[in-house]
């Protein structure tokens, strides 16, 4: 007798898992959506709109109560100044320092505004020190400026730098001065033409009626050699 293995008799063979085609659709998935032509454009961060352009990169903003000063201005206040030197407006001159103000020629370029007491200087002339050689000049007949000095200033290169520590903007020019006193043919350092070139720095300060200087540091080129009658103002 031969068995045969399989279903048991009588019942229904079974069926046989139909493999899914991959190019058939599934008919119980849905159907794809059909392509929107407006989804071919990139889609836009902003509804109602393109998104706005990127906004340009920030300046660097300067210190709240920082004093702005432009080089036109620094320029402007040097003329002036140069001018009130060689017409002799010498009073009108006073009135550009601040009440601390320092009018100030040291030997050594490297010398600093900190030290300046204690260092060796051809003038160092605070406020007080400022009006008395004014007063001397004008209204005295002092012997070194009679006759007395006619100058001109020539301003340049000048650069507006950062403030200092207490807030007074940094302004460095170069300056060539002429002078001459006129006098007899035999007076000794009289009708010649003398020039100097001088390194200068200034600092100034905001006020109620615009800049004013709080510094002006004046290094000759030949402040270590022998210099005669400086009693003029460079």
């Amino acid at each position: 007798m031969t068995t045969t293995h399989g279903a048991p008799a009588g019942a229904a063979p079974a069926a046989t898992a139909a493999q899914p085609d991959p190019a058939s659709p599934d008919p119980a998935s849905p159907a794809p959506a059909s392509p929107d032509p407006a989804s071919s454009a990139p889609p836009s961060l902003d509804p109602a709109g393109p998104a706005p352009a990127s906004p340009a990169p920030a300046k660097h903003a300067a210190e709240p109560g920082a004093a702005q000063l432009t080089r036109a201005e620094a320029e402007e206040l040097l003329y002036r100044e140069a001018r009130l030197l060689d017409t002799v407006q010498l009073e009108e001159w006073l009135s550009l320092f601040t009440e601390d103000g320092l009018y100030w020629l040291p030997i050594e370029d490297a010398a600093e505004p900190a030290d300046a007491a204690g260092t060796v200087s051809i003038v160092y002339d605070d406020q007080a020190r400022r009006a008395e050689r004014v007063y001397r000049t004008l209204h005295t007949p002092v012997l070194d400026q009679n006759p007395r000095s006619r100058t001109v200033h020539m301003v340049g290169n000048v650069e507006v730098l950062d403030p200092d520590d207490r807030g007074d903007v940094r302004v460095l020019c170069n300056q060539v001065i002429g002078e001459i006193r006129s006098g007899g043919h035999r007076q000794v350092g009289l009708n010649t033409t003398r020039w100097f070139g001088a390194r200068c720095e200034f600092r100034l300060r905001p006020g109620r009626d615009g800049w004013r200087i709080s510094l002006k540091k004046t290094v000759l080129i030949d402040s270590d050699q022998p210099l005669y009658n400086l009693t003029f103002l460079i």
